[in-house]
């Protein structure tokens, strides 16, 4: 049975920032892009951008509630 949720499906922009600046550096240091890339597409924070707005970052945020936490996927959320 799966536990409800502490905090809220919503992303801040802070999340956002850091999810996107981490997939930027991973992508600019030479690891594959997750979805089609236009060829005219050549900075890696666009990249990452594309990939933010169609949820295929694969990285999880880790909420810390109290002295617990809990951990969302990029596709949980409400609001992208």
């Amino acid at each position: 049975m799966k536990k409800l949720p502490m905090t809220r499906p919503f992303i801040n922009i802070y999340e956002k920032t850091k999810l996107i600046s981490m997939r930027s550096e991973q992508l600019a240091n030479g690891a594959k892009a997750l979805v089609n890339v236009p060829k005219n597409m050549k900075k890696s924070s666009d990249i990452a951008e594309l990939e933010y707005n169609e949820k295929k970052i694969p990285f999880m945020i880790r909420r810390y509630v109290g002295e617990s936490y809990e951990d969302w996927r990029l596709s949980e959320f409400i609001n992208k």
